[in-house]
């Protein structure tokens, strides 16, 4: 949630993670008036479920690729920020399955707090596992490439080096 570079905590993200999906969950249960139904708790443990055992073994996953890349620094912040962002991201999945277990046992919690607080945390939940599907994406394809020159550069770092064998 920090600004890259800077130590600010970055507004943005704030609005963008926790913000608006609150505000999508208020507006789908208050003002669509749409509540979970019993099934599809069932199929939202299950899904959730499935999730929570996926992202711990992209965890071990990273984990492992992590003694490969120790001499790239850039690579290295990039697989520490997924690790974390995979935790946080198995941690609001079971968050919500012990919600939705509770919501499937108790019926004290009125239908609309459960179905509020579930939106928001599949919206932030999506939201991570884009990101993490991003920095994934990114520590796999990006390869540590020369910098470029110019033609008339590499002519010049020719004839330097022609001059200096000389």
């Amino acid at each position: 949630m920090r600004d890259d570079g800077r130590d600010k905590i970055s507004k943005r993200d704030i609005f963008l993670f926790y913000a608006l999906p609150i505000i999508i969950s208020i507006g789908v249960v208050f003002l669509l008036n749409k509540n979970i139904s019993s099934d599809t708790i069932n199929l939202l443990i299950t899904i959730f479920s499935i999730f929570v055992g996926l992202l711990l073994n992209l965890l071990v996953l990273i984990v492992g690729f992590r003694n490969t890349i120790m001499q790239n620094a850039i690579k290295h912040k990039v697989l520490d920020e997924t690790f974390y962002n995979i935790s946080y991201a198995i941690l609001i999945s079971v968050i919500l399955i012990v919600l939705l277990f509770t919501a499937i046992v108790s019926s004290g919690i009125p239908m609309q707090i459960i179905s509020t607080t579930s939106f928001f945390i599949i919206g932030n939940f999506i939201l991570t596992l884009l990101m993490i599907l991003k920095r994934v994406h990114m520590l796999l394809t990006k390869q540590d490439k020369k910098p470029q020159c110019s033609d008339s550069n590499a002519k010049y770092i020719e004839q330097s080096a022609i001059s200096k064998n000389k």
